[in-house]
């Protein structure tokens, strides 16, 4: 609890993933990918209530074997790639109620610490947020990309700006993937993880691994075996 107010934490792990398969499942660094998000948030001193979403038996199961409660099992139509994330959410809040808020930890960002978890939070409720994502500082700065057209010229993908000094850019961030935290009554009356009033968590580049492919996976084992 913080500030009188309960918080809900959701780790999303569905079965089926197409960008590396067995995803959730892969052993990182000793341990499943899906233990390094269950490990920090339930570490969390500020988490009231941590629950897996889940339609994978195994997930389930390791979950379940490292006091991760798993209260349901997600319905297959909950479970395909093509369906948002914030209704996995949303579907969560509304089989676990009486909680404020709500923080969405997806087992593809196992760098993302308990600390990191925690100070979102802080950040939440000192800025009086109805909602929070994680960022991270973006490498490339959209002022100075281009796309092609159909005869291969270059066009500045933000028309009209004409930096052309790297000191003038403004800095520019990304979602990281890490944390969402969200307002459950907001979140329920927008149905959206980001909206207008949605205020940004930065957090470091070597954090902020978001496993997608092999690649990703090869780099966050690498950080986490140097640590």
């Amino acid at each position: 609890m913080i500030d009188g107010k309960k918080v809900l934490a959701v780790i999303p792990a569905r079965q089926g993933s197409k960008g590396l398969l067995g995803k959730n499942n892969r052993m990182l660094a000793g341990r499943p990918l899906l233990g390094w998000t269950i490990d920090a948030a339930q570490n969390s001193r500020l988490i009231d209530r941590l629950v897996l979403s889940s339609n994978d038996p195994i997930a389930i199961e390791y979950a379940r074997s490292v006091n991760c409660e798993v209260p349901f099992t997600r319905t297959e139509e909950l479970s395909s790639d093509t369906v948002a994330g914030v209704d996995v959410v949303i579907d969560a809040v509304n089989r676990c109620p009486g909680f404020n808020y709500v923080v969405l930890l997806q087992p593809t960002s196992p760098l993302r610490t308990t600390e990191d978890i925690d100070n979102a939070l802080r950040f939440v409720m000192k800025s009086s947020a109805t909602s929070c994502v994680s960022i991270v500082q973006c490498r490339s700065n959209p002022h100075w990309m281009y796309y092609r057209n159909s005869e291969q010229q270059l066009i500045q993908v933000l028309e009209g700006q004409n930096i052309t000094r790297r000191q003038e850019l403004p800095i520019v961030y990304e979602p990281n993937g890490a944390i969402y935290i969200a307002n459950i009554n907001y979140l329920l009356e927008e149905r959206s993880l980001i909206t207008t009033q949605t205020i940004g968590y930065e957090m470091p580049l070597d954090r902020s691994i978001d496993i997608d492919n092999i690649d990703d996976f090869n780099a966050a084992e690498s950080y986490l075996q140097g640590k």
